[in-house]
């Protein structure tokens, strides 16, 4: 992964092929001298020269994929809108402080994606995803635009694919017929998400507020929702992570048909086929979630180790998380580029380093209640130790109240998401529970009431810190060393 890395982030900055060129070059020359000066240098020497040309190799990789990418890209955004040009939404609209942001595809062509911003003026016809739109009147600013006036802008669009954005008002923007659009598994997955979600509003607002609602599309199912004041809540308490479909929610689904799988009478020569159900559950929770990015590569570093417990081969954690992510650069290398990307990855990275050390600090229970409440303190300062420098430097300040809000969230989080999704595939099929509708109707009340009371203290244990990427680099490989040390010396002593 640190080879793949280096070889994107060289390309970017370059902005040249000469990178591949180069790394190619000189692992050549490399494996010459090995194969040529062998006898005249020692075997460490050898091996070196050996593991060189693979390193290099990689470097190449990343930055050729890296040039590539970036120059289907670019050609995309040098493409010159008009008015008569037609979009298709094909993501669901999101409000956004007087706005509607939603990413739209350009029709024929090509068919660059763009994100769409929809100004409120007056009454509007409602857009949805799937419409097709034309816009009369608008104003564009390319992904090449974005990367010279506003850098993290910039970056965050080339890691999500986009070629730029539009602006348009409500009145200028014109709603045609809907046409059948070409099959798209994603459109597909967001049809079936539409289904579940609708079963949540169909219950009495003494159940579920619309707010409340609005949660658990967000946390269950990845969607906006309709309710923007959910998320500033969810932020201002400093646990947007809960609200994002992410890793920590993949984990819950896994660990929920885990236990199913654990209290089912399964015949022991089967009891290898145990892993095959939370895989399958995995990937179609996946694609309910509509296949986003965060999802699929959990579900990645799920699948690496399932495999390996299936061939019966010895899973490291920390081997899968650098498969995950070598894979995951080589599909897409702007990814390097998405903050999403980056703190998912910090997040399992700090988690597999930290975890265990911290739960031996804490005291060893049998019970299994008190059991997930020690794991859950632990989970969630050992996912603190590489995200916090980088969510600072990324947004600017850092809050400690969720220090306090994380741990009682977690544990009703756990409950809450598997308990919300059977209750919406068992509605979606016409066999709604209404015993399990108010579990969860008291269940998402409870989340409520916390963030928003840790909302309203958060401004005052907030605290303005944006460090530069070197000094974060610095903290992340002190506290590398540390836990590498740590789990050292933990070892020695068991």
């Amino acid at each position: 992964m640190l080879f793949l890395s280096t070889g994107i982030g060289l390309t970017e900055y370059f902005r040249s092929p000469v990178v591949a060129l180069g790394a190619l070059t000189t692992g050549f020359f490399l494996y010459i001298l090995c194969l040529f000066f062998r006898p005249a240098v020692g075997k460490r020497t050898v091996a070196a020269l050996r593991f060189a040309p693979i390193g290099l190799l990689l470097v190449a990789a990343g930055a050729f994929s890296t040039q590539l990418t970036r120059e289907r890209l670019t050609a995309t955004s040098r493409y010159k809108l008009s008015s008569s040009d037609t979009f298709r939404v094909i993501g669901n609209p999101e409000p956004r402080e007087g706005k509607l942001r939603m990413q739209v595809q350009l029709t024929g062509g090509s068919s660059p994606s763009y994100i769409l911003y929809i100004r409120h003026e007056g009454e509007y016809e409602p857009v949805a995803r799937g419409d097709m739109l034309k816009l009369r009147n608008f104003y564009a600013r390319s992904a090449e635009e974005w990367e010279q006036k506003a850098p993290a802008m910039g970056r965050y669009m080339a890691g999500k694919g986009l070629s730029g954005s539009l602006h348009a008002k409500t009145g200028d923007v014109e709603i045609l017929p809907t046409a059948k659009g070409p099959f798209s598994l994603r459109q597909k997955a967001l049809d079936l998400s539409d289904r579940l979600a609708a079963t949540l509003y169909e219950l009495s607002p003494s159940l579920l507020s619309d707010s409340q609602c609005a949660m658990l599309e967000a946390m269950c199912l990845g969607r906006e929702g309709e309710a923007p004041d959910v998320r500033r809540k969810f932020v201002a308490a400093g646990v947007a992570h809960i609200l994002a479909v992410s890793g920590f929610h993949v984990g819950i689904v896994l660990a929920a048909l885990g236990f199913l799988m654990c209290i089912l009478p399964i015949p022991q020569r089967w009891r290898r086929a145990e892993w095959l159900l939370p895989l399958a559950g995995g990937w179609i929770y996946a694609f309910v979630c509509g296949l986003g990015a965060p999802v699929v590569r959990a579900m990645l570093m799920a699948t690496l180790y399932i495999v390996g417990k299936c061939s019966g081969r010895p899973t490291d954690g920390l081997n899968i998380w650098a498969a995950a992510a070598c894979i995951t650069l080589a599909v897409d290398p702007l990814s390097f580029y998405d903050v999403g990307f980056v703190l998912s990855y910090a997040a399992v990275a700090s988690i597999l380093i930290f975890f265990r050390p911290l739960a031996s600090l804490l005291p060893d229970v049998r019970q299994p209640l008190l059991r997930l409440c020690r794991d859950a303190m632990a989970l969630c300062f050992a996912a603190q130790a590489f995200t916090l420098p980088l969510a600072a430097h990324y947004f600017g300040h850092v809050g400690i109240i969720f220090l306090w809000v994380n741990l009682p969230l977690t544990l009703l989080v756990v409950f809450l998401i598997p308990l919300s999704l059977i209750y919406m595939v068992l509605a979606a099929v016409g066999l709604p529970l209404m015993l399990l509708s108010r579990v969860v109707g008291i269940c998402a009340d409870g989340v409520e009431r916390l963030v928003t009371a840790a909302a309203a203290v958060s401004p005052s244990m907030e605290y303005a810190w944006q460090p530069s990427m070197p000094v974060v680099l610095c903290i992340m490989a002190v506290l590398l060393a540390v836990g590498i040390l740590w789990r050292a010396n933990r070892r020695r002593y068991e």
